[in-house]
């Protein structure tokens, strides 16, 4: 029987019912490449394991740039946005505590994959979603 890494465990109970806001309300998804922690290091090396085009317009953000937006309380949330900002900052914490040099990818126009990924001892994890901007 093989196991299942323990901590890619959290990081799937983290994202369960989580998705980026767009107009798409993909679900994320979580990334695990044993003995893959190199790849976090360049975009190109995340477009190339992602099956994305090597030419693909490419933004990399910080983590607070990502996730501050997501984390954010405002005035008139109702209780479904509530729930998922404190997801998303459960998320937040999760990565900043277990993983190191964590970068978030996003490739493409309209239609974005995004990818916040680093790493944690030999190996790549992260999660990964689709963000639709119009």
């Amino acid at each position: 029987m093989i196991r299942k890494n323990p901590f890619l465990m959290k990081l799937e109970a983290a994202v369960k019912g989580l998705s980026l806001p767009s107009e798409s309300d993909a679900p994320l998804k979580t990334m695990h490449l044993p003995g893959s922690a190199i790849v976090a290091e360049s975009a190109a090396a995340v477009a190339r394991v992602a099956d994305l085009p090597a030419n693909a317009k490419t933004e990399v953000m910080d983590v607070a740039a990502f996730f501050d937006p997501l984390c954010q309380d405002r005035e008139g949330q109702g209780p479904e946005v509530k729930k998922s900002i404190a997801a998303f900052r459960k998320l937040r914490e999760l990565l900043e505590a277990e993983v190191e040099e964590i970068k978030v990818y996003r490739f493409g126009g309209t239609k974005k994959s995004v990818f916040v990924v680093g790493k944690r001892g030999r190996d790549l994890f992260g999660v990964k979603g689709t963000q639709v901007e119009t």
